[in-house]
């Protein structure tokens, strides 16, 4: 039976405040009561993002985001995703 290893990488917080990302835009699509998906658009060291991710509402009734979700650069890349979802759903 093979072992399976523990990722031990360590983590460096980052305290720079300009790495901060500015939401510009955002809206919301509700699956349930307890589960929604968030897209916004921001900008993270002077370029767009389209973000795409899922929240949840925790024991506190408060919405927090999972670690599902993409984020695409707005450099043609997200414009063309967008309208291939709109042709599709």
């Amino acid at each position: 039976m093979a072992k399976i290893k523990k990722n031990k990488k360590k983590v460096k917080k980052n305290n720079n405040k300009s790495s901060t990302a500015t939401k510009t835009g955002k809206f919301t699509v509700k699956k349930n009561d307890d589960n929604r998906i968030v897209c916004l658009t921001t900008i993270y060291k002077g370029k767009e993002y389209l973000n795409i991710r899922w929240q949840f509402k925790n024991d506190d009734d408060e919405w927090c985001f999972t670690a599902k979700g993409i984020t695409i650069p707005m450099n043609g890349m997200a414009e063309e995703f967008i309208e291939k979802f709109k042709k599709n759903f």
